[in-house]
């Protein structure tokens, strides 16, 4: 195989040819020696000459062939040495990069890794509690196609605003509750001194209470008979209680009692014919051992006609007596006093086991509270969820504001009323009339489930508790009051 074949490189070519080339000149120069030795005569001197020029010919042309090999070699080893100082560089370069790439290498680990833990990394706002992405999206609709990045930071850049505009409301009430914080103080400051202005009047007004109570003499309203039930604690209230014979607290009643307290014999005695009906009922002590004596039953509200025959110096003395007597009681037992009273006992009857539908019952004084329970949210349908009851029953009610009182209710409501009471005119009992009518088509106020007004003829304030027995038409009217009341609640606590 010809060398051009295997060397296509044109520098080594012409280096080979160089070399092949001073070889055969070599050749050549050792052919003409051979030849020169060889010979058979002895050379003449001009055949020897002519030898001797010829070899000096063959050995310059050698000597320009191993010259030029030479030069090419030195040519070569210059471009060696090039070549390598070049590789050298190029090979520090690729070293260089290398090294730079194993740097890159290690710092996109690194990266990686930092990476990993910023998206692994609980931030606090991974926790705010802000509005839905779709909710947002669908509140901000050109950040639909920004990415996770920012549309986060656009959430709670979003939230952060919000949260500024809440923080600058509640400044603004922190200040409104401390000027109302300052002038409830100022207020408390004034209402201390007036209440210790109404004790002293309360305590200068004794000396007239004992004289009109010296002049009374026990009332006929106060019946005889010995109660059934017991007495116990509850709430922190003294309680009487009657049960029927069965025990069953299923159907509950509480008593709601008038002025003269849970002592007052004929609450007691009503409170007994109840149970003997199948109602577990309760009187609390709503009072807190601060009722009225009975003796102040005549003055308050006499029969009809002791009433009708009173001279006007009667009246005069009655009605001073009850202003010295009544006014300062109905201060001490304000609503702000006995509403959380009542409310916190009808929630601790609701949690006696076996205690089921609870009822309320309320004569006079109490009789407001029976209405006042029944009202929304005061009142519930649901037992032992709280405070509320399921039925109300509110005999000749006093004090009562219409119709701020009746407009709440919600729980079936029943009325007794008599259309001779002094503290609850002709007038007002139409107007109550009327608006549980309209309650009841969702006309005035909140929509009533049930109820029923009975309006009893020529009966006074107090009729259904305190009625005289030796008057037949009393009677009868306390009987049919305790008979409304016992049917109202087995319809509703059934």
């Amino acid at each position: 195989m010809a060398t051009d074949d295997l060397v296509q490189e044109p520098a080594l070519l012409s280096v080979l040819e160089a070399a092949e080339n001073a070889r055969r000149q070599s050749l050549a120069i050792l052919e003409l020696l051979e030849h020169y030795h060889a010979g058979d005569t002895k050379p003449t001197n001009d055949s020897t000459l002519n030898d001797q020029l010829a070899l000096s010919k063959q050995q310059k042309l050698l000597h320009a062939y191993l010259a030029q090999v030479r030069r090419l070699n030195r040519k070569a080893i210059l471009s060696v040495r090039t070549t390598k100082q070049e590789t050298a560089e190029a090979r520090q370069e690729i070293d260089s990069l290398h090294l730079q790439l194993q740097n890159l290498y290690y710092e996109q680990r690194h990266l990686k890794g930092e990476i990993a833990a910023c998206e692994g990394y609980d931030h606090r706002y991974r926790q705010l509690p802000m509005v839905s992405e779709d909710e947002y999206l669908e509140q901000h609709p050109e950040h639909h196609d920004a990415d996770e990045h920012n549309l986060t930071v656009a959430r709670i850049e979003d939230e952060r605003v919000a949260r500024q505009q809440l923080e600058e409301a509640r400044l603004e009430l922190v200040k409104k509750k401390e000027a109302l914080t300052k002038e409830t103080i100022a207020k408390k400051e004034e209402l201390a001194r007036m209440d210790a202005e109404v004790e002293k009047w309360i305590a200068g007004q004794e000396g007239a209470k004992k004289l009109f109570e010296a002049r009374e003499s026990k009332s006929a309203a106060v019946h005889e008979g010995n109660p059934k039930g017991h007495e116990t604690e509850i709430a922190g209230l003294q309680t009487y209680v009657s049960e029927p014979e069965s025990g069953d607290k299923s159907k509950t009643v509480i008593f709601l009692v008038d002025i003269f307290g849970w002592k007052f014999p004929n609450t007691r005695l009503l409170a007994d014919q109840y149970a003997a009906a199948g109602f577990t009922a309760y009187i609390p002590d709503v009072h807190e051992n601060d009722s009225l004596d009975p003796s102040f039953l005549n003055t308050v509200e006499p029969p009809l006609p002791e009433r009708e025959a009173r001279s006007t110096i009667d009246s005069a003395t009655a009605t001073a007596k009850i202003g010295a007597t009544l006014g300062p009681w109905l201060v001490k037992h304000r609503e702000a006093v006995a509403r959380p009273l009542i409310e916190n006992f009808i929630d601790k009857v609701r949690y006696i086991p076996g205690t089921n539908k609870v009822g309320v019952i309320g004569f006079c004084w109490g009789g407001r509270y029976a209405i006042l329970a029944a009202g929304s949210p005061f009142s519930t349908s649901s037992p032992g969820s709280g405070k509320g009851v399921n039925a109300a029953y509110a005999c000749h009610p006093s004090l009562v504001s219409i119709p701020a009182d009746f407009d709440p209710v919600v729980a079936p409501l029943a009325l007794a009323l008599g259309d001779k009471d002094s503290l609850l005119g002709e007038k007002e009992v139409g107007q109550i009339k009327e608006l549980m009518e309209k309650k009841k088509t969702g006309q005035q106020g909140e929509t009533l489930k049930d109820s029923e007004v009975v309006i009893y003829k020529d009966q006074i304030h107090g009729f259904a508790l305190r009625g005289d027995w030796s008057s037949e038409k009393d009677k009868k009217a306390m009987d049919d009051a305790e008979k409304q009341g016992i049917e109202w609640f087995k319809k509703h606590l059934a």
